[in-house]
């Protein structure tokens, strides 16, 4: 896996915004499609997202160690996941516990919920992500987004953050746990279900509020 990065800084109104996008290029071998894995918005240790997304457990216990083993059935040691946001909850203790009972190399784009990303075990942490498998080219954020780059070329759009309620825009796919049974899923499975973009190309001007003045 060869991999090569570009960090934007941009700063203004008194804020510096670090966006860090890294390019990794997977062998083209369709097997490692079933070896790279996604997922998001797990939220390790969060006893209330039990009752906001209707998960079927009792205690926060019992849905942490159901995530353990659906995660370590499917996943080898030797296998990526992208954990696309809002890993664990409450405490960095929490966070690294969690960390280290998951198998696999696993890589975080941090969501809203990450301030823990600083516990060890992550190969690398970014904002978002530019990744190439094959044939395929994933833009990989915790958000989803309306328009992503390289939508118009066929690059899909992985996110999370909005567990399962939102209708994903063709092209892209929400790959959170609550719509995946827990579970990480493959990109193999992904393309199983995906709605893709088609552009086609059109003169008509779909939102016009004004017409242009003479």
């Amino acid at each position: 896996m060869a991999k090569a990065s570009l960090e934007i800084r941009k700063e203004s109104f008194g804020f510096s915004l670090r966006i860090s996008i890294w390019i990794f290029q997977h062998s083209p071998n369709v097997r490692d499609m079933t070896k790279i894995f996604f997922t998001s918005d797990l939220h390790f240790g969060h006893k209330n997202i039990i009752r906001h997304c209707h998960r079927p457990f009792a205690t926060v216990e019992e849905m942490d160690e159901a995530m353990f083993f659906t995660w370590n059935r499917k996943v080898a040691p030797e296998d990526t996941v992208y954990v696309l946001g809002d890993f664990a909850f409450e405490s960095a203790k929490r966070a690294q516990q969690a960390l280290d009972r998951l198998k696999g190399k696993k890589i975080l784009i941090v969501g809203n919920h990450d301030k823990f990303s600083g516990v060890s075990g992550w190969e690398s942490v970014h904002d978002m992500l530019t990744l190439q498998v094959g044939e395929n080219r994933l833009f990989l954020c915790h958000y989803p987004m309306r328009d992503w780059p390289g939508k118009w070329h066929g690059v899909i759009h992985l996110y999370g953050h909005v567990h399962g309620n939102l209708i994903p825009e063709p092209g892209s796919m929400d790959v959170g746990v609550d719509v995946w049974g827990g579970a990480p899923v493959s990109l193999e499975e992904i393309l199983e279900f995906i709605n893709p973009f088609a552009p086609k190309p059109s003169t008509q001007s779909f939102l016009r509020f004004r017409a242009w003045e003479p």
